[in-house]
């Protein structure tokens, strides 16, 4: 049982976000969910008996980084065409860049 929470123990958990059964290890959480000021999603085990009293837990990290001064030397003369070299600087704090998507 999947739920989330203000802290690793549990605390003040949601309604559950997700059920799985016995042999499933991931579960996909719909897009749009809401975290509502929690801070982990809790992962309890349950028998037919009852809940485990221990979740397993992960911290809930929404990072979001800009690239900064944007522009593009634009030498595709035709119109609605664009091309040439778009060159951008990354954020100030990039420890939790990947990468850059490009649109």
């Amino acid at each position: 049982n999947v739920y989330l929470a203000m802290d690793e123990e549990g605390s003040d958990r949601t309604a559950e976000v997700a059920r799985t059964s016995f042999g499933t290890s991931q579960v996909l959480l719909p897009v749009d969910t809401q975290i509502s000021g929690h801070y982990e999603i809790v992962v309890y085990a349950q028998s037919s008996l009852a809940e485990q009293t221990t979740p397993a837990a992960v911290n809930i990290s929404e990072t979001g980084q800009l690239a900064r001064n944007v522009s593009i030397d634009d030498f595709d003369l035709d119109h609605d065409q664009v091309g040439g070299e778009l060159v951008w600087a990354g954020p100030e704090n990039n420890s939790q860049v990947l990468n850059y998507v490009v649109y």
